[in-house]
């Protein structure tokens, strides 16, 4: 799973030229630069970046758990 990962990140940020087509990590990544990191800058990035994900899963956690407890077994 982290190697495929890993790999769209290696692809995504090879493949994209302009600002326009860039991935959300390859965005966070090219905020450190050789200087430093803008750590308020990065994670006001990444915590808009990661917002949307946190709100699907409040809206749907319960159906997030009913779809991992409806293949448990019981013995």
């Amino acid at each position: 799973m982290f190697l495929n990962a890993w790999n769209e990140f290696v692809i995504a940020s090879i493949m994209t030229s302009s600002a326009l087509m860039r991935t959300a990590q390859v965005f966070l990544y090219l905020n450190m630069t050789d200087v430093g990191v803008n750590w308020g800058e990065m994670m006001a990035s990444a915590l808009a970046i990661n917002l949307p994900v946190l709100a699907l899963f409040l809206l749907l956690q319960r159906r997030f758990i009913a779809g991992l407890t409806a293949g448990a077994l019981r013995f």
